[in-house]
């Protein structure tokens, strides 16, 4: 399923929403950036999916704050975060 929203896990415990919408930032124009209760897990809008695809093709198994992350497209299904998260 194609999405402009991108499913990041594995995040830093000093991960915040507003580093998230610096870093993803990069690849395009983020229209919200949220923190699940977990704090290892996220999401991230974009405008457009080619933002999106621009995200992961940049951020995936990446270093971020000291930490490799995943980052894949986000459908909404329990496998969006490997690490935990949305059940």
């Amino acid at each position: 399923m194609a999405s402009n929203k991108v499913a990041v896990s594995n995040l830093a415990p000093d991960a915040n929403e507003e580093i998230l919408k610096v870093h993803f930032g990069q690849f395009g124009q983020v229209v919200e950036a949220a923190i699940l209760e977990n704090r290892t897990t996220a999401y991230v809008t974009y405008a457009d999916q080619d933002q999106a695809n621009a995200a992961i093709a940049a951020s995936n198994d990446q270093d971020f704050l000291g930490q490799s992350i995943t980052v894949r497209p986000f459908t909404g299904g329990p496998g969006d975060f490997p690490f935990g998260g949305i059940r």
